[in-house]
Protein backbone atom coordinates (compact mmCIF):
# COMPACT_ATOMS: atom_id res chain seq x y z
CA UNK A 1 0.00 0.00 0.00
CA UNK A 2 2.94 2.32 0.60
CA UNK A 3 3.35 4.88 3.34
CA UNK A 4 1.79 7.82 1.53
CA UNK A 5 -1.09 8.44 -0.90
CA UNK A 6 -1.07 11.78 -2.65
CA UNK A 7 1.22 13.13 0.03
CA UNK A 8 -0.96 11.88 2.91
CA UNK A 9 0.03 9.39 5.57
CA UNK A 10 -1.94 6.20 4.87
CA UNK A 11 -2.19 5.37 8.60
CA UNK A 12 -3.84 8.72 9.25
CA UNK A 13 -6.27 8.26 6.34
CA UNK A 14 -7.47 4.93 7.75
CA UNK A 15 -7.12 5.77 11.43
CA UNK A 16 -9.67 4.14 13.78
CA UNK A 17 -11.58 6.51 16.03
CA UNK A 18 -13.08 5.36 19.34
CA UNK A 19 -15.07 7.28 21.98
CA UNK A 20 -13.17 8.19 25.07
CA UNK A 21 -14.65 6.80 28.28
CA UNK A 22 -13.99 8.79 31.42
CA UNK A 23 -14.71 7.33 34.83
CA UNK A 24 -15.64 10.12 37.21
CA UNK A 25 -15.42 9.20 40.86
CA UNK A 26 -18.40 11.16 42.15
CA UNK A 27 -21.26 9.53 44.05
CA UNK A 28 -23.66 12.30 43.04
CA UNK A 29 -23.37 11.54 39.33
CA UNK A 30 -23.47 7.80 39.93
CA UNK A 31 -26.63 8.00 42.00
CA UNK A 32 -28.32 10.30 39.49
CA UNK A 33 -27.55 7.89 36.62
CA UNK A 34 -28.70 4.79 38.53
CA UNK A 35 -31.88 6.40 39.87
CA UNK A 36 -32.84 7.59 36.37
CA UNK A 37 -32.21 4.12 34.91
CA UNK A 38 -34.32 2.49 37.63
CA UNK A 39 -37.18 4.97 37.15
CA UNK A 40 -37.15 4.56 33.36
CA UNK A 41 -36.98 0.76 33.72
CA UNK A 42 -39.96 0.72 36.08
CA UNK A 43 -41.99 3.05 33.87
CA UNK A 44 -41.30 1.14 30.64
CA UNK A 45 -40.97 -2.48 31.68
CA UNK A 46 -43.08 -2.67 34.83
CA UNK A 47 -45.81 -0.04 34.32
CA UNK A 48 -46.12 0.21 30.53
CA UNK A 49 -45.43 -3.40 29.54
CA UNK A 50 -46.23 -5.65 32.48
CA UNK A 51 -49.03 -3.58 34.07
CA UNK A 52 -50.66 -1.91 31.03
CA UNK A 53 -49.80 -4.54 28.40
CA UNK A 54 -48.22 -2.16 25.89
CA UNK A 55 -46.44 -5.12 24.26
CA UNK A 56 -49.74 -6.66 23.08
CA UNK A 57 -51.28 -6.10 19.66
CA UNK A 58 -54.80 -4.67 19.97
CA UNK A 59 -57.69 -5.19 17.56
CA UNK A 60 -60.91 -3.10 17.80
CA UNK A 61 -64.27 -4.85 18.09
CA UNK A 62 -67.20 -4.74 15.69
CA UNK A 63 -70.50 -5.36 17.46
CA UNK A 64 -74.13 -6.15 16.74
CA UNK A 65 -76.99 -5.73 19.24
CA UNK A 66 -80.68 -6.64 19.18
CA UNK A 67 -83.22 -4.95 21.47
CA UNK A 68 -86.50 -6.54 22.57
CA UNK A 69 -89.02 -4.93 24.94
CA UNK A 70 -91.61 -6.69 27.06
CA UNK A 71 -94.37 -5.37 29.31
CA UNK A 72 -94.59 -6.64 32.91
CA UNK A 73 -96.30 -10.02 32.99
CA UNK A 74 -97.10 -12.71 35.54
CA UNK A 75 -94.09 -14.95 34.66
CA UNK A 76 -95.45 -15.85 31.24
CA UNK A 77 -95.20 -15.14 27.54
CA UNK A 78 -97.61 -12.32 26.61
CA UNK A 79 -98.29 -14.05 23.30
CA UNK A 80 -99.88 -17.01 25.08
CA UNK A 81 -103.63 -17.21 25.58
CA UNK A 82 -103.44 -17.71 29.34
CA UNK A 83 -100.81 -15.05 30.07
CA UNK A 84 -101.84 -12.21 32.38
CA UNK A 85 -100.08 -8.88 32.76
CA UNK A 86 -98.97 -7.61 36.16
CA UNK A 87 -99.66 -3.89 35.82
CA UNK A 88 -100.24 -1.73 38.87
CA UNK A 89 -103.73 -0.33 39.23
CA UNK A 90 -104.29 3.29 38.18
CA UNK A 91 -105.14 4.13 41.81
CA UNK A 92 -101.57 3.14 42.78
CA UNK A 93 -99.73 5.33 40.26
CA UNK A 94 -99.12 8.91 41.50
CA UNK A 95 -98.77 10.35 37.99
CA UNK A 96 -102.21 9.10 36.92
CA UNK A 97 -105.56 10.80 37.35
CA UNK A 98 -107.50 8.46 39.59
CA UNK A 99 -104.61 7.99 42.01
CA UNK A 100 -105.90 7.54 45.55
CA UNK A 101 -102.66 7.75 47.52
CA UNK A 102 -101.22 10.58 49.59
CA UNK A 103 -98.43 11.79 47.24
CA UNK A 104 -99.88 12.73 43.85
CA UNK A 105 -97.59 14.21 41.21
CA UNK A 106 -98.05 17.81 40.11
CA UNK A 107 -98.61 17.07 36.42
CA UNK A 108 -101.17 14.27 36.65
CA UNK A 109 -102.81 13.00 33.46
CA UNK A 110 -105.01 10.16 32.33
CA UNK A 111 -103.20 6.82 32.05
CA UNK A 112 -103.68 3.86 29.74
CA UNK A 113 -102.20 0.38 29.46
CA UNK A 114 -100.01 -0.68 26.54
CA UNK A 115 -98.04 -3.77 25.61
CA UNK A 116 -94.66 -4.22 23.97
CA UNK A 117 -96.11 -4.99 20.52
CA UNK A 118 -97.77 -1.59 20.13
CA UNK A 119 -95.57 0.68 22.23
CA UNK A 120 -91.86 0.65 21.17
CA UNK A 121 -90.89 2.66 18.10
CA UNK A 122 -87.80 1.73 16.05
CA UNK A 123 -85.92 4.88 15.09
CA UNK A 124 -82.66 4.57 13.19
CA UNK A 125 -80.13 2.79 15.38
CA UNK A 126 -82.25 2.84 18.54
CA UNK A 127 -85.65 2.12 20.04
CA UNK A 128 -88.00 4.64 21.65
CA UNK A 129 -90.18 3.45 24.52
CA UNK A 130 -92.97 6.08 24.82
CA UNK A 131 -94.05 7.18 28.28
CA UNK A 132 -96.48 9.91 27.21
CA UNK A 133 -98.72 9.80 24.12
CA UNK A 134 -100.88 12.50 22.65
CA UNK A 135 -102.68 12.94 19.34
CA UNK A 136 -104.43 15.63 17.28
CA UNK A 137 -107.20 15.07 14.72
CA UNK A 138 -106.81 16.60 11.26
CA UNK A 139 -108.87 16.67 8.08
CA UNK A 140 -107.72 17.14 4.53
CA UNK A 141 -108.63 20.53 3.12
CA UNK A 142 -106.90 20.44 -0.24
CA UNK A 143 -108.33 17.77 -2.55
CA UNK A 144 -106.14 16.15 -5.14
CA UNK A 145 -105.63 18.49 -8.10
CA UNK A 146 -106.59 21.67 -6.20
CA UNK A 147 -105.17 24.77 -7.96
CA UNK A 148 -104.02 26.34 -4.67
CA UNK A 149 -103.56 25.16 -1.08
CA UNK A 150 -102.97 27.05 2.16
CA UNK A 151 -102.40 23.82 4.07
CA UNK A 152 -103.16 20.25 3.09
CA UNK A 153 -104.30 19.24 6.61
CA UNK A 154 -106.07 21.39 9.21
CA UNK A 155 -106.83 20.66 12.86
CA UNK A 156 -110.39 19.78 13.90
CA UNK A 157 -112.00 19.02 17.25
CA UNK A 158 -113.63 15.74 18.30
CA UNK A 159 -116.81 16.78 16.51
CA UNK A 160 -115.02 17.46 13.25
CA UNK A 161 -115.27 21.28 13.54
CA UNK A 162 -112.30 23.24 12.12
CA UNK A 163 -110.18 24.85 14.82
CA UNK A 164 -109.35 28.54 14.53
CA UNK A 165 -107.22 30.99 16.41
CA UNK A 166 -103.47 30.81 17.18
CA UNK A 167 -101.07 28.63 19.09
CA UNK A 168 -101.16 24.89 19.62
CA UNK A 169 -104.41 23.04 18.75
CA UNK A 170 -106.59 21.23 21.22
CA UNK A 171 -105.35 17.75 22.03
CA UNK A 172 -107.69 14.93 21.04
CA UNK A 173 -106.16 12.27 23.30
CA UNK A 174 -103.36 12.33 25.89
CA UNK A 175 -102.22 9.43 28.09
CA UNK A 176 -99.33 8.47 30.28
CA UNK A 177 -98.16 4.88 29.77
CA UNK A 178 -99.02 3.01 32.94
CA UNK A 179 -96.09 1.15 34.51
CA UNK A 180 -93.61 2.28 31.86
CA UNK A 181 -90.77 1.84 34.40
CA UNK A 182 -91.50 -1.87 34.65
CA UNK A 183 -91.14 -2.61 30.96
CA UNK A 184 -88.08 -4.82 30.55
CA UNK A 185 -85.43 -4.63 27.85
CA UNK A 186 -83.50 -7.61 26.50
CA UNK A 187 -80.11 -6.67 25.00
CA UNK A 188 -78.79 -9.51 22.88
CA UNK A 189 -75.29 -8.62 21.71
CA UNK A 190 -72.26 -10.16 20.04
CA UNK A 191 -68.92 -8.98 18.63
CA UNK A 192 -65.98 -9.92 16.45
CA UNK A 193 -62.51 -8.39 16.30
CA UNK A 194 -61.29 -6.52 13.28
CA UNK A 195 -58.52 -9.08 12.68
CA UNK A 196 -61.05 -11.94 12.71
CA UNK A 197 -59.27 -13.87 15.48
CA UNK A 198 -62.09 -13.70 18.04
CA UNK A 199 -65.88 -13.90 17.95
CA UNK A 200 -67.95 -13.96 21.10
CA UNK A 201 -71.60 -13.84 22.13
CA UNK A 202 -72.87 -12.35 25.40
CA UNK A 203 -73.82 -15.90 26.43
CA UNK A 204 -70.10 -16.80 26.52
CA UNK A 205 -68.89 -13.88 28.65
CA UNK A 206 -69.27 -12.55 32.16
CA UNK A 207 -70.92 -9.15 32.11
CA UNK A 208 -70.79 -6.20 34.50
CA UNK A 209 -72.83 -3.04 34.91
CA UNK A 210 -71.67 0.26 36.32
CA UNK A 211 -73.42 3.41 37.50
CA UNK A 212 -71.43 6.57 36.75
CA UNK A 213 -67.96 6.41 38.27
CA UNK A 214 -69.00 3.74 40.74
CA UNK A 215 -67.78 0.19 41.08
CA UNK A 216 -68.60 -2.29 38.34
CA UNK A 217 -70.96 -4.99 39.63
CA UNK A 218 -71.20 -8.48 38.10
CA UNK A 219 -74.36 -9.33 36.19
CA UNK A 220 -76.30 -12.19 37.75
CA UNK A 221 -76.30 -15.29 35.55
CA UNK A 222 -79.47 -17.40 35.78
CA UNK A 223 -79.43 -19.87 32.90
CA UNK A 224 -78.61 -23.56 33.21
CA UNK A 225 -74.96 -23.31 32.10
CA UNK A 226 -73.90 -20.53 34.49
CA UNK A 227 -71.85 -22.64 36.88
CA UNK A 228 -70.32 -24.75 34.12
CA UNK A 229 -69.14 -21.61 32.32
CA UNK A 230 -67.85 -20.01 35.53
CA UNK A 231 -70.35 -17.11 35.47
CA UNK A 232 -71.40 -15.10 38.51
CA UNK A 233 -74.46 -16.61 40.18
CA UNK A 234 -74.57 -14.30 43.20
CA UNK A 235 -75.90 -10.80 43.76
CA UNK A 236 -79.57 -10.58 42.76
CA UNK A 237 -82.43 -11.19 45.13
CA UNK A 238 -84.06 -14.60 45.37
CA UNK A 239 -87.36 -13.37 43.95
CA UNK A 240 -85.54 -11.89 41.00
CA UNK A 241 -83.89 -15.22 40.27
CA UNK A 242 -87.14 -17.16 40.61
CA UNK A 243 -88.81 -14.97 38.00
CA UNK A 244 -86.23 -15.84 35.35
CA UNK A 245 -84.71 -19.22 36.25
CA UNK A 246 -86.75 -21.40 33.88
CA UNK A 247 -87.29 -18.94 31.07
CA UNK A 248 -85.77 -20.75 28.11
CA UNK A 249 -85.90 -24.31 26.76
CA UNK A 250 -84.99 -26.00 23.49
CA UNK A 251 -87.20 -23.75 21.40
CA UNK A 252 -84.92 -20.84 22.25
CA UNK A 253 -82.34 -22.00 19.67
CA UNK A 254 -84.72 -21.46 16.74
CA UNK A 255 -85.76 -18.02 17.95
CA UNK A 256 -82.16 -17.03 18.52
CA UNK A 257 -81.11 -18.21 15.08
CA UNK A 258 -83.79 -15.99 13.55
CA UNK A 259 -82.63 -12.96 15.48
CA UNK A 260 -79.02 -13.49 14.36
CA UNK A 261 -79.77 -13.33 10.62
CA UNK A 262 -77.76 -10.34 9.27
CA UNK A 263 -80.68 -9.02 7.27
CA UNK A 264 -83.09 -8.86 10.19
CA UNK A 265 -81.49 -5.95 12.06
CA UNK A 266 -83.31 -5.28 15.32
CA UNK A 267 -85.93 -7.97 15.43
CA UNK A 268 -88.44 -8.16 18.21
CA UNK A 269 -89.06 -11.90 18.33
CA UNK A 270 -90.81 -13.25 21.39
CA UNK A 271 -89.63 -16.61 22.79
CA UNK A 272 -91.71 -19.58 21.76
CA UNK A 273 -91.69 -21.36 25.09
CA UNK A 274 -94.03 -19.02 26.97
CA UNK A 275 -91.43 -17.53 29.26
CA UNK A 276 -90.97 -13.97 30.47
CA UNK A 277 -89.06 -11.87 32.95
CA UNK A 278 -90.75 -9.43 35.30
CA UNK A 279 -88.35 -7.18 37.23
CA UNK A 280 -90.85 -5.08 39.16
CA UNK A 281 -90.98 -7.20 42.32
CA UNK A 282 -87.20 -7.62 42.43
CA UNK A 283 -86.45 -3.95 41.95
CA UNK A 284 -88.75 -3.08 44.83
CA UNK A 285 -86.16 -4.85 47.00
CA UNK A 286 -82.90 -3.92 45.33
CA UNK A 287 -82.10 -1.61 42.42
CA UNK A 288 -80.62 -1.56 39.94
CA UNK A 289 -80.56 -5.18 38.84
CA UNK A 290 -79.38 -6.83 35.64
CA UNK A 291 -79.53 -10.52 34.87
CA UNK A 292 -78.06 -12.66 32.10
CA UNK A 293 -80.20 -15.32 30.46
CA UNK A 294 -79.26 -17.49 27.51
CA UNK A 295 -80.15 -14.97 24.86
CA UNK A 296 -78.99 -11.72 26.43
CA UNK A 297 -79.05 -9.32 29.36
CA UNK A 298 -82.37 -8.26 30.89
CA UNK A 299 -82.97 -5.01 32.74
CA UNK A 300 -85.93 -2.74 33.25
CA UNK A 301 -86.43 0.84 32.11
CA UNK A 302 -86.19 1.83 35.77
CA UNK A 303 -82.73 0.22 35.97
CA UNK A 304 -81.57 1.91 32.77
CA UNK A 305 -82.59 5.31 34.10
CA UNK A 306 -81.05 4.59 37.50
CA UNK A 307 -77.72 3.67 35.88
CA UNK A 308 -77.87 7.04 34.10
CA UNK A 309 -78.59 8.82 37.40
CA UNK A 310 -82.15 9.86 36.63
CA UNK A 311 -85.78 8.65 36.70
CA UNK A 312 -89.05 9.28 34.91
CA UNK A 313 -90.19 11.50 37.78
CA UNK A 314 -87.21 13.85 37.65
CA UNK A 315 -88.15 17.44 36.73
CA UNK A 316 -87.07 19.10 33.47
CA UNK A 317 -86.79 22.79 32.59
CA UNK A 318 -89.44 22.92 29.87
CA UNK A 319 -92.23 24.06 32.21
CA UNK A 320 -93.60 23.87 35.76
CA UNK A 321 -94.40 20.33 36.76
CA UNK A 322 -92.78 18.84 33.62
CA UNK A 323 -90.91 15.59 34.17
CA UNK A 324 -88.84 13.13 32.16
CA UNK A 325 -91.99 11.00 31.86
CA UNK A 326 -93.77 13.92 30.17
CA UNK A 327 -91.00 15.24 27.92
CA UNK A 328 -88.79 12.21 27.22
CA UNK A 329 -85.06 11.55 27.35
CA UNK A 330 -82.31 9.86 25.33
CA UNK A 331 -80.05 7.23 26.90
CA UNK A 332 -76.77 6.06 25.40
CA UNK A 333 -76.09 2.47 26.48
CA UNK A 334 -72.47 1.48 25.91
CA UNK A 335 -71.20 -2.09 26.04
CA UNK A 336 -67.41 -2.16 26.34
CA UNK A 337 -65.53 -5.43 25.74
CA UNK A 338 -62.12 -6.19 27.27
CA UNK A 339 -59.81 -9.15 27.73
CA UNK A 340 -56.62 -7.69 29.20
CA UNK A 341 -56.13 -8.11 32.95
CA UNK A 342 -53.49 -5.99 34.65
CA UNK A 343 -50.10 -7.67 35.23
CA UNK A 344 -50.41 -9.97 32.22
CA UNK A 345 -47.28 -10.85 30.23
CA UNK A 346 -48.29 -13.52 27.74
CA UNK A 347 -51.93 -14.71 27.73
CA UNK A 348 -54.89 -12.28 27.92
CA UNK A 349 -58.12 -13.47 29.52
CA UNK A 350 -60.23 -15.95 27.57
CA UNK A 351 -63.18 -15.56 27.58
CA UNK A 352 -63.23 -11.75 27.67
CA UNK A 353 -65.73 -9.71 29.69
CA UNK A 354 -67.92 -6.65 29.07
CA UNK A 355 -69.25 -3.70 31.07
CA UNK A 356 -72.58 -1.92 30.51
CA UNK A 357 -72.77 1.80 31.27
CA UNK A 358 -75.65 4.23 30.63
CA UNK A 359 -75.44 7.99 30.07
CA UNK A 360 -78.28 10.48 29.74
CA UNK A 361 -77.79 12.67 26.69
CA UNK A 362 -78.03 16.48 27.08
CA UNK A 363 -81.54 16.94 25.66
CA UNK A 364 -84.63 18.14 27.56
CA UNK A 365 -87.12 16.55 25.12
CA UNK A 366 -87.28 13.45 22.98
CA UNK A 367 -90.31 12.72 20.84
CA UNK A 368 -91.41 10.96 17.68
CA UNK A 369 -94.20 12.07 15.35
CA UNK A 370 -96.29 9.88 13.05
CA UNK A 371 -99.66 10.04 11.31
CA UNK A 372 -102.40 7.40 11.40
CA UNK A 373 -105.03 7.50 8.68
CA UNK A 374 -108.68 6.99 9.66
CA UNK A 375 -109.77 3.82 7.93
CA UNK A 376 -113.52 4.47 8.38
CA UNK A 377 -113.42 8.16 7.57
CA UNK A 378 -111.50 9.16 4.48
CA UNK A 379 -109.84 12.55 4.52
CA UNK A 380 -109.11 12.40 8.27
CA UNK A 381 -106.07 11.35 10.22
CA UNK A 382 -104.54 11.48 13.69
CA UNK A 383 -101.16 13.09 14.22
CA UNK A 384 -99.56 11.14 17.07
CA UNK A 385 -96.69 12.43 19.21
CA UNK A 386 -94.79 9.95 21.37
CA UNK A 387 -92.60 11.31 24.17
CA UNK A 388 -90.41 8.73 25.83
CA UNK A 389 -87.01 7.18 26.48
CA UNK A 390 -84.83 6.67 23.45
CA UNK A 391 -82.36 3.80 23.86
CA UNK A 392 -79.26 3.82 21.66
CA UNK A 393 -76.79 0.94 22.11
CA UNK A 394 -73.14 1.35 21.15
CA UNK A 395 -70.39 -1.27 21.40
CA UNK A 396 -66.74 -0.45 21.93
CA UNK A 397 -63.46 -1.87 23.17
CA UNK A 398 -60.50 -3.76 21.80
CA UNK A 399 -59.05 -7.23 22.29
CA UNK A 400 -55.37 -7.83 23.15
CA UNK A 401 -53.43 -10.55 21.35
CA UNK A 402 -49.87 -11.71 22.07
CA UNK A 403 -47.73 -11.30 18.96
CA UNK A 404 -43.98 -12.16 19.30
CA UNK A 405 -42.93 -9.66 16.62
CA UNK A 406 -45.04 -6.87 18.10
CA UNK A 407 -43.71 -7.67 21.58
CA UNK A 408 -40.12 -7.62 20.27
CA UNK A 409 -40.64 -4.22 18.66
CA UNK A 410 -42.17 -2.87 21.87
CA UNK A 411 -39.32 -4.22 23.98
CA UNK A 412 -36.65 -2.90 21.60
CA UNK A 413 -38.22 0.56 21.58
CA UNK A 414 -38.52 0.47 25.36
CA UNK A 415 -34.89 -0.55 25.96
CA UNK A 416 -33.68 2.23 23.65
CA UNK A 417 -35.26 4.74 26.01
CA UNK A 418 -32.90 3.61 28.77
CA UNK A 419 -30.18 5.62 27.00
CA UNK A 420 -32.10 8.69 28.08
CA UNK A 421 -30.67 8.23 31.57
CA UNK A 422 -27.14 8.92 30.30
CA UNK A 423 -28.29 11.98 28.36
CA UNK A 424 -30.09 13.43 31.36
CA UNK A 425 -27.11 12.73 33.65
CA UNK A 426 -24.74 14.55 31.32
CA UNK A 427 -27.11 17.51 31.02
CA UNK A 428 -27.15 17.79 34.79
CA UNK A 429 -23.40 17.26 35.02
CA UNK A 430 -22.47 19.96 32.49
CA UNK A 431 -25.20 22.54 33.11
CA UNK A 432 -26.72 22.26 36.59
CA UNK A 433 -24.48 20.73 39.26
CA UNK A 434 -22.14 23.09 41.20
CA UNK A 435 -18.92 21.42 39.92
CA UNK A 436 -19.94 21.49 36.27
CA UNK A 437 -16.69 23.16 35.16
CA UNK A 438 -14.58 20.42 36.71
CA UNK A 439 -16.76 17.73 35.13
CA UNK A 440 -16.40 19.43 31.74
CA UNK A 441 -12.59 19.53 32.00
CA UNK A 442 -12.51 15.79 32.65
CA UNK A 443 -15.01 14.90 29.94
CA UNK A 444 -13.52 16.98 27.12
CA UNK A 445 -9.81 16.81 26.13
CA UNK A 446 -8.87 20.01 24.34
CA UNK A 447 -5.81 20.14 22.10
CA UNK A 448 -3.68 23.13 21.30
CA UNK A 449 -4.39 25.54 18.48
CA UNK A 450 -2.88 23.86 15.42
CA UNK A 451 -3.57 26.89 13.25
CA UNK A 452 -1.08 29.00 15.22
CA UNK A 453 2.45 29.55 13.78
CA UNK A 454 4.98 26.99 15.00
CA UNK A 455 7.67 28.23 17.39
CA UNK A 456 11.06 29.05 15.83
CA UNK A 457 13.92 26.75 16.68
CA UNK A 458 16.87 28.31 18.53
Amino acid sequence: MGDEWFGQDVDKLFAYQTPRVVKIYDRTLGLVKNVLMILIFFYICIFNIWYKGAHFAFSPVEGLARLQWQEPTNKCNPLFVDCDASYHGIAELPYCKGYTGNAPHENQRACDYYDARELPVNIGSGVLLPTFLLSYTQERTCPQGAPTCSGKWKYVDENGKRLTGTGYPKVSKAFYVADAEDFTLLIDHTFRTGNGKMRKDDFQMQGYYKKGDGEAKPIKCVHDDCEKMGMNTQGASASFLDLARSRWNGSWAHTRAQSRHPGHGQLSVAPADGSAVNLAAAEAEEAPQVIAIQDGDVLSLKTLLDLAGTSLNDPVDTGPGDTVRYRGIALAVNIRYENLVRWTLFRPSDPPWYTITVNAMPADTFKHAEVIEHGSSKGKRDMKLSYGTMIIVTQSGSMAFFDPMFALIAMTSAMALLAVSSTLTELLMLNVLPRKDEYASVKFLESGDFSAEPAKKA
